[in-house]
């Protein structure tokens, strides 16, 4: 688990199904179809542990993560995009792009 200051080493699929994880949540809701979509990512018990770990953070040890590892995995401006678009259409896939998700891809793209 991440504490101040320190974060887990994570790899480009960790950290894009963290990140995943993140943003699907903005509503409060982790539907099966956002759960599928970060399983084509990585596999199943690794989502489990990562979802556990988000779990057990607070909302600002969160951005710190993402944060920790934006240049390293979206250093330019073609890479944010890239992962902005994935995040859209993970809030999209259930259809229902809801006022909360907008807002959660606007802070993800003032963030990173």
């Amino acid at each position: 688990m991440a504490v101040k200051n320190e974060h887990p080493k994570w790899n480009h699929d960790e950290f894009l199904c963290y990140l995943m994880i993140y943003a699907s949540n903005a509503d409060m809701e982790f539907t099966d179809e956002e759960r599928q979509i970060i399983k084509a990512q990585i596999d199943e018990d690794r989502v489990a542990h990562l979802y556990d770990e988000f779990n057990h953070l607070s909302d600002y040890e969160r951005i710190q993560i993402i944060q920790a590892y934006k240049g390293l995995y979206y250093p330019n401006t073609e890479r944010k995009e890239e992962i902005l678009h994935r995040l859209k259409s993970l809030f999209e896939s259930d259809g229902d792009f809801n006022i909360m998700e907008r807002n959660m891809l606007r802070m993800l793209k003032k963030i990173m």
